[in-house]
């Protein structure tokens, strides 16, 4: 017995618009190779791993990070100050650097962690 047929939204058509160099095909060769993907495969996985920034956004992006980044320091300063354990400020604090860094990478467009774009998953004890 044969398989259903897809529906329209389902059915993936052949799309003829990528222009690269022969040095880049390459590369994307290598790299879905590599990875154990065909090339569609591969260029739709890179696609869903990285989150682009509007050219237009970009400034405002940076604007909205340099604020976070004020607040971090506030908490951190905060969490100095708090009644913790050694252990406890220590953890706190490295979860906050982590979150200064997913949020820089984001700014910068080079998060390579994960498609949503959050990094990798941050566990306490605290």
């Amino acid at each position: 017995m044969a398989r259903p047929r897809k529906c329209a939204e389902e059915k993936r058509k052949k799309w003829d618009v990528l222009n690269v160099t022969s040095a880049e095909r390459a590369e994307i060769t290598a790299e879905a190779r590599e990875a154990g993907l065909g090339i569609s495969a591969y260029l739709l996985t890179c696609r869903r791993q990285t989150r682009l920034v509007r050219r237009g956004d970009r400034e405002g992006a940076v604007r909205l990070l340099a604020r976070i980044d004020s607040h971090l320091a506030e908490i951190a300063g905060r969490v100095m100050a708090a009644p913790f354990s050694g252990l406890q400020a220590a953890e706190l604090l490295l979860i906050l650097r982590r979150i200064e860094d997913v949020l820089s990478a984001d700014a910068l467009g080079a998060d390579k962690d994960g498609p949503e774009g959050g990094g990798k998953a941050m566990e306490s004890t605290v």
